[in-house]
């Protein structure tokens, strides 16, 4: 089962079917959507930054409200509203998928891959912006330990080249996504953005 709550939009959907009108209390303003699919999701704030979730009982209170609406009588979103519901799902979609993602890098001879979640990719921005305010403090090389494996010297250039590698792959997300938007905004009425596929199209 897919969840997404717009906490601003009053918004619960599950499994690609919106129920609207839903006030929402005792949260915390800064959070602007929340995940969960499977066993596992997140609440993305109004920062950008992503808070990782484990614990289904946070999102079972709005499946039960969803489930509780049924009831009522149905409230028809309008096209504008139907689009923005339905680019906001491939947005946490792209970000998903970005952060199972991973990227191959040269380092110390060997093709390494590297994670995309927002772990590693804090990780080498972080010594990136080292290297680049003070490389003497930082060992050139130093190590540091791909994905699965064990750490391996890497050198300054190399972590340029895994960061630079990330943002290539984050911007290749946002190309698909953006793809996924014009086509959704290009849609002529609720029934066709609600049966919109927006799992296809995605990188492998």
């Amino acid at each position: 089962m897919k969840t997404t709550v717009v906490f601003e939009d009053g918004v619960i959907i599950i499994d690609g079917e919106a129920r609207h009108g839903f006030m929402f209390t005792n949260i915390d303003p800064n959070w602007r959507v929340m995940q969960w699919q499977g066993d596992r999701g997140w609440i993305e704030v109004h920062r950008g930054e992503r808070i990782w979730l484990d614990d289904a009982t946070l999102i079972e209170p709005y499946q039960q409200m969803h489930e509780a609406a049924k009831g009522s009588a149905a409230v028809v979103p309008s096209l504008s509203e139907a689009q923005e519901q339905k680019i906001n799902e491939v947005w946490m979609l792209s970000q998903q998928r970005f952060a199972e993602s991973e990227v191959s890098v040269p380092v110390n001879g060997a093709l390494r891959t590297y994670g995309c979640d927002p772990v590693t990719r804090e990780n080498i921005t972080a010594i990136n912006t080292a290297i680049s305010r003070a490389p003497h403090l930082v060992p050139n090389p130093r190590p540091y330990t791909p994905k699965g494996g064990s750490p391996v010297m890497t050198t300054h250039d190399e972590f340029l080249a895994i960061y630079l590698a990330g943002l290539a792959k984050g911007d290749a997300f946002y190309q698909a996504y953006y793809a996924h938007k014009t086509a959704i905004m290009a849609l002529e009425t609720v029934e066709e953005v609600s049966a919109y596929e927006a799992d296809a199209g995605w990188l492998g």
